[in-house]
């Protein structure tokens, strides 16, 4: 009787079981066709990610909680929401900057940093660099204090193509990193006189007669302050390469801050980041020029670089046309020319004409 009991209860089990394992895989399959739309539009999601390369940058050698003393800091700045095309832009230029500065990387000279600017420990450095949307910064550091930097905002025109993107970059961290070097002082010519620069030092060939085209700008600088100096000097460079082959014309950047520049800039009047022309005679500032309408233009380069060329060639043109002097400074007598119209002294009257002397005079 116990025999019988068992194995019914033995064959129960096994039913109960069996009807258990097949509920379980009926639910699982429903389960499934519930989620697989669901799966569908990540895959999706991931594919599109994948194609603007926007998988998540390895940390690699990013350093967020370290500090820098000297050298380029390339910061990724993001908020607490992320989207694709802001993973995008990290993925990209970490790896444009592990792929392009690898040495620079090893070396402590390159640093890469990721901060969110909407937390505590990226806020002050948001608020300097004016950040308000995810974005690459390039900060150059000296003794531990930020040096110079610029906001790259281009990345979100370029995220959509990679090799445009990349070397984008790769030319800005090029460019700061080209910045930061020391540059080699030029030899100067001993039968040259040397007017006075900043700091009683040229920084450029030394002018006794020419034009100098100035640049002053703080010791902190914004990103419009670096686009003028770099539209100034492209327009310079590109109209005006003779004459800066020949010493007509040469260019000077001043940092208007620094105590060794108070001299040029009192005799300017310098009180922020200006460009000024300024012609030279004998080692002396003979005329001088700001050119106030450069902070109008710098949205559009093309009006900006003529409104340069411009004044540029007016000076110059002023110089050429003043009159020669004598050495006791009056004006040099200009030669006779034979088109030119007789004066009286060179009119004379016959002999042989009779005067009338009987000529009745009204009463």
């Amino acid at each position: 009787m116990d025999l019988k009991n068992a194995l019914t209860v033995c064959l129960i089990s096994f039913f109960s079981a069996t009807l258990v394992l097949l509920i379980a895989r009926a639910l699982d399959l429903q389960a499934a066709s519930r989620l697989e739309p669901q799966l569908a539009k990540i895959v999706e999601e991931l594919q599109s990610l994948r194609k603007q390369g926007g998988f998540p940058a390895a940390s690699g050698r990013a350093t967020e909680g370290e500090s820098l003393e000297d050298g380029l800091v390339v910061y990724y700045f993001h908020g607490n929401v992320r989207c694709p095309t802001c993973r995008a832009i990290e993925s990209q230029s970490h790896e444009t900057v592990e792929s392009e500065f690898d040495s620079q990387l090893e070396s402590g000279k390159v640093t890469w940093k990721v901060l969110n600017y909407e937390e505590p420990e990226g806020t002050d450095l948001g608020k300097k660099f004016e950040v308000q949307m995810p974005v690459i910064v390039l900060a150059t550091m000296k003794d531990g204090q930020i040096a110079n930097w610029t906001r790259l905002d281009k990345v979100w025109a370029l995220v959509g193509d990679k090799p445009a993107f990349a070397q984008f970059i790769k030319d800005e961290v090029s460019q700061m990193l080209e910045a930061s070097e020391p540059q080699p002082t030029p030899a100067m010519p001993q039968d040259v006189a040397e007017i006075p620069l900043p700091g009683g030092e040229p920084s450029g060939e030394p002018v006794a007669d020419g034009m100098v085209v100035y640049y002053f700008h703080a010791t902190e600088r914004c990103p419009t302050c670096r686009t003028i100096e770099s539209f100034s000097r492209e327009a310079i460079d590109s109209e005006f390469a003779a004459e800066l082959d020949n010493g007509e014309i040469s260019w000077q950047t001043v940092d208007y801050e620094k105590p060794e520049s108070a001299q040029v800039v009192q005799q300017f009047d310098i009180a922020g980041p200006a460009l000024v022309l300024a012609k030279m005679k004998d080692g002396q500032v003979g005329a001088s020029k700001s050119l106030e309408d450069i902070w109008t233009l710098v949205d559009d380069e093309v009006a900006f670089a003529e409104y340069v060329h411009r004044e540029v060639r007016q000076m110059l043109k002023a110089t050429d046309e003043a009159p020669a002097t004598e050495p006791n400074g009056e004006a040099a007598e200009k030669p006779a020319s034979s088109d030119d119209p007789p004066t009286p002294t060179d009119v004379s009257v016959p002999a042989d004409i009779p005067v009338p002397t009987d000529i009745p005079v009204p009463q």
